[in-house]
């Protein structure tokens, strides 16, 4: 659906059999994308049912196989890959022929370095919003408390946030809960990191924030 994107923005492939008579096999190889992320997709776009379209004056159906959500992870010009399959078919004694699709090229650039931030992690691309529950708001010494960060957003959510440093805390791995989906053709959701945080020391501490830094390629810029 894009020529042309920056690395981590999302590329939306969609493939289509063409057939003139009821076929009896199937796609055997799905495009490989060797140079992409890739999240499989399933909503009202890519339906089972077959549709019937008018090419070059003849009547053909078609169908939608599922729908690929590819995020570059470098630039280059990238290759999709192609669909493969293998087809019977009745009007020719059931002779089985192969079919293969074109394979897809999107030209990816790196969003720009003038105004870069530092900190940022190339590929976190989207739109983004945090937000930090803690609980409860009072503990002992070398005890922890839960820090419940959330993640939303559109585009591939990022795995890592940059967590903030102070004397006598301790964050330990968290936990983590998502759920994904497509919103409008782009894949987004929620994805929630559960940190037990530790404290050496008494007193009334200041946890600072959680960041995540991040490109929109809507409006070019760099947020945080």
């Amino acid at each position: 659906d894009k020529p042309s994107v920056v690395v981590g923005e999302q590329v939306t492939l969609r493939c289509y059999v063409y057939f003139r008579v009821e076929h009896r096999g199937g796609i055997d190889r799905s495009p490989t994308a060797p140079d992409f992320m890739r999240i499989d997709l399933h909503d009202n776009l890519a339906a089972d049912g077959k549709i019937m379209t008018a090419i070059a004056g003849k009547v053909w159906f078609a169908r939608a196989l599922p729908i690929t959500a590819l995020f570059p992870l470098r630039s280059g010009e990238l290759h999709t890959g192609v669909a493969k399959g293998e087809f019977r078919v009745p009007y020719l004694r059931n002779r089985i022929v192969e079919r293969v699709s074109n394979d897809a090229v999107v030209h990816v650039t790196e969003p720009r370095l003038t105004d870069r931030p530092p900190g940022y992690v190339p590929g976190t691309v989207g739109q983004f919003r945090l937000k930090a529950e803690v609980s409860p708001r009072q503990t002992r010494a070398g005890e922890a408390v839960a820090v419940k960060v959330t993640l939303r957003g559109r585009g591939a959510l990022p795995n890592r946030l940059s967590l903030p440093e102070g004397t006598g805390v301790e964050w330990l791995s968290p936990e983590k809960h998502e759920q994904v989906d497509l919103q409008g053709g782009e894949v987004g959701g929620w994805r929630s990191f559960g940190y037990a945080v530790r404290f050496d020391k008494p007193g009334r501490i200041a946890l600072g924030k959680v960041r995540l830094i991040f490109y929109d390629p809507r409006s070019a810029q760099y947020r945080t």
